[in-house]
C-alpha cells in the first residue's frame, strides 16, 4: 500500500511516520474513505520513505501488515 502525506515537520502524524522509519518500528495508521467509513487499520512499518522536490510537494510511503479492515457501525 503506497500513501501520501504533505511534508510537514510539525505535523504529528508526519513525526509519527518518520520515526517509525528511522528506527525500523511500527506507526498506527487508521485510513478510511470518508468519516466513520471504511478502510485499514494497523500498525504499519514504513518500508520507503521519500520525499520528492520541491520540499512541499507530497511524500511516498510503502506499509505493511495491517491489522483490520475497518467497517461503518450504525
Amino acid at each position: 500500500m503506497n500513501i501520501q502525506m504533505q511534508w510537514t515537520l510539525d505535523d504529528p502524524g508526519f513525526q509519527a511516520v518518520r520515526t517509525a522509519s528511522l528506527t525500523s518500528g511500527l506507526v498506527a495508521i487508521k485510513a478510511l474513505d470518508s468519516e466513520n467509513g471504511e478502510g485499514i487499520d494497523g500498525d504499519f512499518g514504513v518500508t520507503s520513505f521519500t520525499r520528492n522536490e520541491p520540499l512541499r510537494e507530497a511524500m511516498t510511503l510503502k506499509l505493511a501488515k495491517f491489522r483490520q479492515w475497518v467497517t461503518p457501525t450504525t
